[in-house]
């Protein structure tokens, strides 16, 4: 039973050491000025970390409570000072992404569940 839980107390002291990273900022390739997603240990309070923002006079936009995050709006400076915090795990840049506007390969046989062949194309996606 002891060696559970120190496996379980290791775990947990790797994965928050993973992810803190103070002074760095999770960079997007196409960053929104001024939005930031931040991630909380899941052990800090929820009213603490919008604490937090509001003290930096960050805005929060939107909370991922499943995963003990803010969608915020701040000045980069502040974002970076956030990431001193020792509540924080990550702080990251949002970012634009795009869609592919066309499908390519879509003839590549693929081997389905039973062992024979399906073509992507004919997945029954296609619009009638």
């Amino acid at each position: 039973m002891q060696v559970i839980v120190v496996a379980i107390i290791l775990c947990l002291i790797a994965s928050s050491v993973a992810f803190a990273r103070p002074g760095v900022i999770i960079r997007a390739a196409k960053p929104v000025p001024g939005e930031y997603i931040i991630l909380f240990d899941p052990f800090f309070p929820s009213a603490a970390s919008r604490a937090a923002v509001a003290a930096s006079q960050g805005t929060v936009i939107t909370e991922f409570p499943d995963i003990h995050g803010l969608y915020v709006r701040m000045t980069e400076s502040i974002a970076l000072a956030l990431t001193h915090n020792p509540g924080v795990r990550s702080v990251e840049e949002n970012g634009y992404t795009t869609l592919a506007t066309t499908q390519t390969g879509v003839n590549t046989p693929l081997t389905s569940g039973e062992g024979g062949v399906v073509n992507a194309s004919q997945w029954g996606l296609e619009s009638y």
